[in-house]
């Protein structure tokens, strides 16, 4: 599937305008099944009850020639599709929880849509299974883009045919003056070539969890659920705790209200060994700093330089080399920690036989393990440096 220039198409040009009446906002939902949805029902659930709504009115709705082009049931590959057997390969992956999580908020949201469905067997039909919301969910996901300009999330006809290139740079883009949403090309296409736009920055994560596909190399993969934490045992831990919250450095919070004292962080490609380590977070080395800190000199140290400048706390390097290295090489510990889970994972997969399964997670772990590698090759070669200077 995908868009096919019909002529030659040039950088610049409009390829495709969509006006406003013919975008599907959740306004559009019968003001019959709104009246029985709580407030609680997301836009996301809105714009599902609106699919299946116009699925069963078939070829008398007005948006049926796009409606019918939508992929049929049982056919997408988002990871909320994925067996527990299957979702176990991606268990080294944050992605793995955040699509147990989408699969809890689908079983919300049909709970709470299911009044207004069985009432209005008129517009679904006499039964929408729980299976068909999750896939008129899923196909929102993966199709509806959030507009800010008319703060509404809304479904595009057409525009989600694009297939997503990593390195396009054409948008969907909507003009307030002609009230419409537009794609302008960012290169020339000759007649046949495919048409393609950027969907965002989006890593192999998002990509399987909201679109069911992933990229062999995608050069906006990043590692999510980098944990730091203070020890229990360290004497100075309130102090640091104390310290990391007036600097505006949050700690994770249980359910049950208990302070975990620690916090996640995301990892992006280091590009380069030799540059300043771009793709680990400042406030990773930060807290790694805060972590590594022995006295209470240390933290007013941090505290004192924080006010006297951009009130940002340890983003300053160590003056002293050995403390430095200490908090790097803290840091890379936990990376190589989560490099060694990748690399098992990785192994299990080469005699996974799941073939589209075993390419979208290959995919995940293998851009994960890309970042990892990349950010302790990093941090090992700038911890030498600060012990030879």
């Amino acid at each position: 599937r995908g868009l096919f220039a019909s002529r030659p198409i040039h950088t610049g040009e409009c390829m495709l305008h969509v006006s406003h009446d013919l975008m599907i906002t959740p306004e559009k939902l019968p003001e019959e099944v709104t009246k029985l949805l709580s407030k609680d029902v997301s836009a996301w659930a809105k714009l599902a009850l609106f699919l299946l709504a116009h699925q069963k009115k078939k070829e008398t709705s007005a948006w049926a020639p796009y409606i019918s082009c939508l992929p049929p049931f049982g056919s997408m590959h988002s990871t909320i599709f994925w067996t527990q057997d299957e979702l176990v390969y991606l268990k080294v992956s944050p992605v793995y929880r955040e699509t147990v999580q989408r699969k809890d908020v689908v079983r919300m949201e049909f709970a709470a849509a299911e009044n207004a469905l069985l009432l209005c067997p008129h517009i679904f039909g006499s039964r929408v299974s729980a299976l068909e919301f999750k896939h008129a969910y899923a196909t929102v996901c993966s199709r509806a883009w959030g507009i800010e300009t008319i703060k509404s999330l809304a479904l595009v006809p057409f525009v989600d045919f694009f297939n997503h290139d990593a390195n396009c740079r054409a948008m969907l883009s909507y003009d307030e003056d002609r009230h419409c949403a537009e794609v302008v090309s960012d290169r020339d296409y000759a007649t046949g070539d495919q048409v393609v736009i950027s969907y965002g920055q989006l890593s192999n994560a998002t990509l399987a969890l909201d679109f069911g596909f992933a990229l062999p190399f995608n050069p906006h993969d990043q590692v999510a659920g980098i944990w730091l934490s203070l020890s229990e045992k360290d004497p100075l831990r309130d102090s640091k705790l104390k310290l990391l919250h007036s600097h505006n450095m949050q700690t994770c919070v249980t359910r049950e209200g208990v302070d975990t004292a620690g916090s996640s962080f995301s990892l992006q490609e280091v590009k380069s060994k030799a540059g300043r380590g771009k793709g680990i977070p400042q406030t990773l080395r930060a807290f790694a700093r805060v972590v590594c800190a022995t006295t209470s000199e240390e933290l007013d140290e941090m505290a004192k330089f924080a006010a006297d400048t951009d009130g940002r706390l340890a983003r300053r390097p160590s003056i002293d080399k050995t403390k430095e290295h200490k908090a790097m090489t803290l840091l890379q510990t936990v990376i190589d920690n989560r490099i060694q889970k990748h690399e098992q994972a990785a192994l299990v997969l080469v005699s996974l036989f799941l073939l589209m399964v075993k390419e979208i997670a290959k995919a995940i772990v293998g851009g994960e393990l890309r970042v990892l590698r990349s950010a302790s090759a990093w941090l090992k070669q700038h911890s030498q440096a600060l012990l030879q200077t």
